[in-house]
């Protein structure tokens, strides 16, 4: 007679499982088969080559179908995959009489997985050997995990930063990437809060038995962070060798077009990457300044609206005349390439605003000189002996007047 059987493994639950330590395995069998005798629980560390027993269990009933047995960790030796068997019989010659074998398997797997943390660019191209990231851009963190025996379990990765003066990680990174093999995030300008100081991101990793991994990749103000408010207060840099703050606080990236409003005698400062424009309100004129090249040693800006190239030497200022009238109306500061990637400069009016001017029209105007202060006096000395002469003449008149009544 051929007994059949359905084995289930209650834990783990799943036929093929992973867990991270050697762990006792409950093992239930339901057989289909009242005249089942016994049971005998097998393990196997080889793939079902070599053969253990673990359990060996008797029929205690004459309708017995469910058959239990607890597997215990010293079965369990080492990491690997582990085969657990279960057969049942229906005779006492175990050499003669028919089995049915159902195999479950379970993978031990206590080793961690690994990662890697890189600062990448969109083609995932490495930047963490120096660490160069835009001040004030976008920086896409590309994580690398690797589990060779249980495998990422993707539901469990994630991203998070933590800010200078913090002593814990917070703010979990909006995941662009999330597979086995790469997990990457982005971190937003906002997000940086622009503290200046030791910033640190982490990468966390789980594999599907349950080992995990923390892969730390720290950065400073000095290759990644901008924007503007606070993440932990202020902070400061004197712990960092060089640094050297840039005068703009503002970047404006390549391509983008930043209204910088009307322009004052104590100017604006701004960092500008290549293709950046800044626009302008010079003397009630607008104009557009784009960064055309910048190196270490000098910027290339474009001045519109009828454009013109002005080339000016880092750490000095170029006085402009934007619109061709022969009077300077705007300097520009070059101060420096920072962060090997954008433009540090500062813009300031240095002619008068037209509105300034028409008011100084109107006061020359009012003005007089000399001479025509004295064809003022000369028109106003021959008023005042006409007068006279009218009062003379009035008197006499009255004098008369009054005479003859008498």
């Amino acid at each position: 007679m051929t007994v059949s059987a359905s084995v289930t493994i209650d834990t783990p639950s799943a036929s093929t499982s992973y867990t991270n330590a050697a762990t006792a395995i409950v093992m239930n069998t339901t057989m289909d088969h009242i005249n089942t005798l016994w049971v005998v629980f097998y393990r196997s560390d080889d793939a079902g080559t070599t053969w253990t027993v673990a359990s060996n269990i008797t029929n205690q009933t004459d309708n017995q179908t469910l058959f239990n047995a607890t597997i215990s960790v010293a079965n369990f030796s080492t990491d690997g995959n582990w085969t657990l068997n279960a057969t049942a019989w229906n005779g006492t010659d175990l050499g003669t009489d028919q089995t049915t074998s159902v195999s479950n398997v379970l993978n031990i797997d206590s080793v961690a997985p690994t990662s890697t943390v890189q600062f990448t660019d969109n083609d995932l191209t490495n930047l963490t050997a120096n660490l160069k990231a835009d001040y004030g851009s976008e920086v896409l963190v590309n994580c690398t995990p690797t589990d060779a025996t249980a495998g990422i379990n993707i539901y469990k990765s994630y991203i998070s930063i933590k800010y200078p003066g913090v002593s814990s990680y917070s703010d979990n990174l909006s995941l662009t990437a999330n597979t086995t093999s790469q997990v990457t995030a982005t971190v937003l300008d906002s997000q940086t809060r622009g503290d200046l100081g030791e910033y640190s991101i982490k990468c966390f990793v789980e594999d599907n038995a349950g080992n995990t991994v923390s892969t730390i990749l720290n950065f400073t103000t000095q290759t990644v962070v901008v924007g503007a408010g606070s993440a932990a207060g202020s902070t400061g840099t004197a712990a960092i060798e060089g640094w050297e703050n840039p005068v703009g606080t503002i970047m404006i990236g390549s391509g983008t077009v930043s209204e910088g409003g009307r322009l004052t005698t104590e100017g604006i400062s701004r960092l500008m990457k290549t293709n950046a424009v800044i626009k302008l309100d010079i003397s009630g004129e607008n104009h557009r300044i784009e960064v055309k090249a910048a190196t270490d040693d000098k910027v290339v800006l474009t001045i519109s609206s009828e454009p013109f190239d002005v080339t000016i030497n880092a750490g000095e200022t170029e006085e402009v005349d934007v619109n061709g009238d022969g009077i300077a109306d705007l300097e520009v500061t070059y101060h420096k390439l920072f962060a090997k990637t954008s433009a540090d400069l500062t813009f300031k009016q240095i002619s008068v605003p037209v509105e300034a001017e028409a008011m100084d029209d109107e006061s020359v105007d009012e003005t007089t000189t000399e001479e025509d202060t004295e064809d003022y006096a000369s028109s106003n000395g021959g008023l005042t002996v006409t007068l006279a002469v009218i009062v003379i003449i009035l008197i006499i008149g009255y004098a008369l007047i009054k005479g003859k009544k008498k």
